[in-house]
Order: structure tokens, then sequence, then C-alpha cells
């Protein structure tokens, strides 16, 4: 485990940052930078709260997970490349290697996620780093808000740019710096978190020039609209597409949509900016208009799973933003033909997406992978919560069992899997280290990442793609802000696990017992969601110790006449079974406590997943905690 005590901040070798030095020196030079951007001092991070020390339950803490995940987000940057992300790594070959992100989109979704793990965790390991990433993209920001990426040779991975396909040569034919436009959309979504944390007003003028700019490159049909391109440069007007321009149907306009729409919708709902709403409903209305996304009946039609549920949480958050109560029912009924796609009782949901549009994608080449690429369950992760806080549906259940499964089976906790792999893998290029990779401490530094290409019983980590790190780690701290949500003078308590909060204190002995003890702080009235699992009818309800008869609807129970200082315990009968499914391409016997695996069969072998047999007895031991609730609540 890593220690977190003390910073361990990204590290790289002394020939490394002397072969990088003249690269960073030119991209410094380059004459398009807006300075003032660029030399912006940013203040220390500030995430202000409470911190107290009680005795819990020692069991599921998500604020544990954002910690981890605080170890990737801040050493996975190579302090040579101006604290660039190292987007993939390899543990295939040995040593281990960590490689520069091929996806310039990830680095927004980092951004994004890093100071949401310091304000549920009140973590202050290597804090210092979090304005050095920022300033990263600072560095070299224009005078339009973009970030242009330098044309040079630390801007190329393995001979082709970020990822892009080789039809998009507007880069290599102009040779300019240039920019991704998928970036840029899930930039301000970052942003918008920074803002919310900081105040700081560079964050809002950054927000609304992107916005300007993506509304100036968009190709506009009436209230319509998609980009031509992935790629653009400085100057670039892109009105009409150039050479590798895409047809944007299909996944293309759902790529669009789901990087373009989600921060601007946000943006919108946070400052009624009409062109940030602009912005998101063109996109969302081309994709919605668009026959190869999503047919009349509502089955996807597009091969990438995370795409169209990418997809769907835009569309979710421009009806949050503007109250459309249509495309909430539209979005509920998509996340009800993804659940059927997987396996909601663990959480797994497959990559690719069976009987759908493989014409433009190269199968012999890539495989249809029905392993689990945590993006998936993360995305179900949030459409569920945020269907369910919306009064669409009710989908706790859902996020339950996902959250304590396979999500977080997914993260990497410790080391020693390494060893494990089979020497005969096939996996990525494993030849002589090049500009772009790093071998320094690789493995630990990607503690806290989430796997790619699971199986039901094994995360397996031949390698990574931090994709899926940034888009967990906003999953992992909307699952925590909703375990405990407030409307008026009434308290909710819909998920059971450990939550320090404003209102009240949860302490979850599941799955060891049916028991929730709750600390009252500010919480006259509390409605706490019993698990559809066990016998309801046998729910019992103490208040500092004397029974207390409840109300109960909707699979909630009701307490009222609450006072600060006392102690509800909620306890209920536990239910230990085995289930048996079919899961991506294996059948396998689950043994269940509640909601949760506590084992799998068939066993993994690499990087097993479910060995919980601590959890089969029926006491929780307890553990002394730092808790911390922090002052911002944050819109999301």
């Amino acid at each position: 485990m890593i220690d977190f005590s003390q910073d361990r901040p990204p590290v790289t070798s002394d020939e490394r940052m002397k072969a990088l030095r003249s690269i960073a020196r030119i991209e410094r030079e380059l004459d398009y930078v807006d300075t003032r951007v660029a030399d912006t001092e940013l203040p220390p991070p500030r995430f202000d709260g409470e911190s107290y020390q009680a005795d819990v339950p020692d069991t599921l803490d998500l604020t544990d997970n954002a910690r981890l995940a605080i170890n990737a987000f801040t050493r996975m940057l190579d302090p040579a490349m101006d604290y660039r992300f190292f987007g993939n790594a390899n543990f295939v070959c040995k040593p281990a290697k960590l490689m520069l992100s091929a996806s310039f989109e990830c680095t927004s979704k980092h951004l994004e996620s890093l100071p949401l793990m310091r304000l549920m965790s009140g973590c202050a390991f290597n804090c210092d780093i979090d304005n050095k990433f920022m300033r990263s993209r600072l560095h070299l920001t224009a005078k339009d808000g973009f970030f242009y990426s330098p044309w040079s040779k630390a801007s190329w991975i393995n001979g082709h740019l970020g990822g892009a396909p080789p039809g998009e040569d507007i880069v290599t034919r102009t040779r300019q710096p240039f920019e991704s436009i998928w970036e840029e959309g899930r930039m301000i979504l970052a942003l918008c978190m920074w803002h919310q944390l900081d105040g700081n007003p560079l964050w809002l003028e950054l927000i609304e020039k992107k916005i300007d700019r993506l509304t100036e490159l968009a190709m506009w049909e009436g209230d319509a609209c998609h980009f031509g391109r992935r790629f653009y440069v400085i100057g670039d007007r892109g009105s009409v597409p150039g050479p590798g321009g895409v047809k944007p149907d299909g996944q293309w306009s759902l790529f669009d949509l789901m990087f373009g729409a989600v921060g601007s919708a946000l943006y919108y709902r946070l400052s009624d900016h009409a062109p940030a709403l602009k912005l998101a409903r063109g996109l969302a209305l081309r994709a919605l208009n668009n026959p190869a996304a999503f047919s009349s009946s509502g089955r996807w039609l597009t091969n990438h799973f995370h795409t169209n549920t990418a997809a769907l949480i835009s569309l979710m958050n421009i009806a949050e933003a503007t109250n459309d109560g249509e495309m909430m029912e539209f979005v509920r009924r998509e996340y009800e033909f993804g659940k059927a796609l997987g396996e909601p009782l663990l959480g797994y949901y497959p990559e690719h997406v069976t009987g759908a549009d493989y014409s433009d994608y190269d199968v012999q080449k890539w495989g249809i992978h029905k392993t689990c690429e945590t993006c998936e369950t993360a995305d179900m992760l949030v459409l569920a919560v945020k269907l369910s806080r919306a009064g669409v549906g009710n989908y706790w259940e859902d996020v339950e069992r996902l959250v304590r499964n396979q999500f977080v089976a997914n993260q990497i906790r410790d080391t020693d899997w390494v060893e494990r792999i089979p020497t005969d893998t096939k996996w990525g290029d494993d030849g002589p280290q090049q500009l772009w990779e790093d071998e320094t401490d690789a493995v630990e530094r990607t503690v806290g990442s989430w796997a790619g290409w699971a199986l039901p019983n094994d995360a397996r980590h031949f390698g990574l793609m931090q994709c899926c790190l940034g888009n967990a780690g906003r999953s992992l701290y909307y699952a925590w802000d909703s375990i405990v949500t407030r409307n008026g003078d009434g308290v909710q308590v819909n998920l059971l696990l450990n939550r320090a909060s404003r209102w009240v204190d949860v302490d979850s002995h599941l799955p060891y017992e049916g028991k929730v003890v709750l600390k009252i702080k500010d919480a006259p009235r509390l409605a706490v969601r019993i698990p559809a699992w066990t016998d309801r009818g046998a729910v019992t309800c103490a208040v500092n110790g004397a029974a207390r008869a409840v109300t109960s609807s909707n699979g909630r129970i009701r307490i009222d006449e609450l006072r600060a200082g006392d102690q509800v315990t909620v306890e209920f009968p536990m239910r230990d079974f085995t289930a048996f499914r079919e899961i991506g391409e294996g059948a396998y016997a689950l043994r269940m406590k509640g909601d949760t695996v506590i084992d799998i069969d068939p066993r993994g072998t690499i990087y097993p997943l479910y060995e919980r047999s601590h959890y089969a007895v029926d006491r929780a031991p307890i553990k002394r905690v730092i808790r911390f609730v922090p002052k911002n609540i944050l819109i999301w």
C-alpha cells in the first residue's frame, strides 16, 4: 500500500530530463501562447472542512479509494515534459514502463477528477502537484482560450498523432500547433469544478473562450451542429472538413456530444450562459436526429459501450440544466438497454456492444471485447445516480451493487500481481525505451488506477489506458456525494456505505451484518433506504438504544423528530446466497452477502477479484480513522 503520510512526487531520470530539455524549451518559445494566462500564478489548493477522529466499521469507505486514485493522478506525470500525463502503461515488458498519453482528452478528465478526490477525502498527498498539472495546460494556451500542443517529436506517439486515424492528417500537412476539440469540450467540465472550489475568475474566462471557439469551429445546420474534424490548428476556421475530415454519423456524432456538450451543459446550469446551452443543444440535436446512433426502439447502434453511455451523460446534463423531462425519460430508457447488455448484480459491462454496427471498426485487428473497461462501469454508475437523484428512476440498488463489486474491485491496490503475468503474454510494444517512455517506479505510480480489460474474476492489468482513471475518479465522487443527500430538512441515506457528512455520519456494518448506525448532526427527518434483498418486515430501528416505531414507503423507513447527538441504529436480516450467471464469455458462481460478492468461482489468476473471505463472519471489525467533512458542496 502507498504511504500517504509523506509526499512522493513524480520523478524522471536525469538522462530523460536532459534529453527532453531542448524540446521543452522549443515548445515554450513558440509565439502563440497567451503569456498572461501562461504566467498566471495559481494559489495553493484549499480544501476547507472539518476533520475529526472516529471509530468506524472497517468496511468499504470510498474515501480510501480516492486516496489511492490521488497516487496515480499525481505520480503518473512527467516533470521533464511539463507534467504531461503518462496515459498508458505496459506491465508485460520487463521492467514495466509508462508511456505519454496518446489521448489528450484524458488529461482533461484527470484535471476534473483530481480536485474531487481531494474534496471527498481531505488528502493532501502530493498537493503541490495539482497546480503544476493544471499549469501544463495553461503554459500552452493561446489567446482564443484553446490549449495547442506544439509540433515536436514529443507530440507524437509511436508514429501517429494522439491516437488519431491516419487520415487525420491536417496536423501532418500544416506542421502547426494543434488541439483536440474533444479535449477542449471536456476541459470545460474540469474548469467548472476548479472554479466551484477556488472561485478563480480565470476559469470562467477560459470556459467562455472555449465555448466561443467551439461554436465557431462547429458546422451548423439550423440549430444542430457537429465538428468536421477532431484536430484543428492555430487560426483554423474549420467550416469545411479538410483532408481526413470525418463523416459525423453514428459514433462520430456521439463523440462530439460526449465531449463537446457535457461541460457546456453544466456551465449553463451554473451560469445561465446562453452560448453554452446553444452549443450543447446543437450537438445533442445532431446526435438525436442521427439514425445511426440510437434506434427508434432504444437499441444502441454504435459498437463502443462507453461512447453510448458518455453521450447519454451529456444528454442528462442538458436535461438537468433545462429541466427537460422528455430528455430524461429518453436517457432512462437507454440506460435500461445498457443494463441488459451487462450484469447489474456485479456491475460488469462489456467494452463492445453485441449486434451493433462494426463497419467503421477493424474487428480483425482490434477484436470485439466482452471484457469490462472500467469506463463502462463508471458511466453506468453516473447514469444510475443522476437518474435516481432527478427522480426519473429508482436505481440505488444498481449503484450499491456496482460500487461494492466491479467498480472498486477494478482499482489497483498493490503491486505484487505484476510477477504473475505470463512471460509469453502478447501485449503492445516491448521494444527499447523511447523518449516518451519511463520505467522509474512504473508499477507503484499506477496504484489507484482502474482496469481497462477486466474479466468478472480477474482485473489482469496487462496494461493501462488511463481514460478509465479519469472517468472512474469522477464517478467515485458522484457515488460518494450521493450516499447522503438533503432536501429541505429531510435527509436521505441512499447508499449503505460509510460516509461523514454535515448532516449525518453513516457507519455501515455491511456486508458483515445488516446494521447501519447513523449519528445525527443536522437531520430532523431521516429516510433510509432498505435493501430489496432483505425481509423488510423484519427491520428494526432504535434511537439512543430505545426502540422507535417507523413508517415505511418506497423501500425506505422514515424516522422523525431527531436531534443533534442522537444515534439511530437500523438493523435487518442479512442474506447469504449463491447466484449463477453467464458474464462476458464465461459462467460464474457468485457467493453474495447482500449486495457484496465475497467469492467467485472460478477464481482469477493474475489479479484475482472477490477474494473476500473475511466478510464471511457476522461481526464487523472496528478501526480508528480521521474523518473529513468538506465545506464545499459542488454542482455536477
